[in-house]
């Protein structure tokens, strides 16, 4: 694998002085000297890719960061907790009508774990979340709890 990277890296670095021999002129006044594409141009192209590649992993940490929030959903099945076994395991409470089922989740899988005879009293917001997404944004990023 590193042998490709590697080519590529050597035809990347060669391309411009390849195109220039073959596309090279007669310069009618030698004074003047044509333009190449120096060191400095292919620093910037590098740090214009390094400024992307920063900002992507820096768009996908701030996504993973703040992906606690859930949507609220009216319909029949409810998530109303869950708790991180390991990095990818979790064990989550959901209410489906009025039975609480205890699911273990997986890559790949979901299990039943246990069904509840009586279900858990959770606390249920009065209000509806109100205002924009900045507003949520600034709460959830100063650590309240809606």
């Amino acid at each position: 694998m590193w042998r490709f990277w590697l080519t590529n890296l050597i035809l990347f670095c060669a391309a411009p002085s390849f195109a220039e021999q073959a596309n090279k002129k007669v310069n009618p006044n030698p004074s003047v000297a044509s333009e190449s594409i120096g060191a400095a141009d292919y620093f910037q192209v590098f740090l214009g890719l390094l400024v992307v590649v920063i900002a992507i992993v820096a768009m996908a940490w701030m996504i993973k960061r703040i992906g606690h929030i859930q949507t609220r959903s009216s319909g029949a099945m409810k998530i109303i907790g869950g708790v991180p076994v390991s990095q990818r395991e979790r064990i989550i409470l959901l209410q489906v009508g009025k039975e609480q089922i205890v699911v273990g989740v997986a890559p790949g899988q979901i299990n039943t774990l246990h069904v509840l005879k009586e279900p858990i009293e959770v606390d249920t917001p009065t209000q509806t979340v109100q205002g924009s997404f900045y507003d949520r944004l600034q709460s959830v990023l100063k650590g309240e709890r809606q």
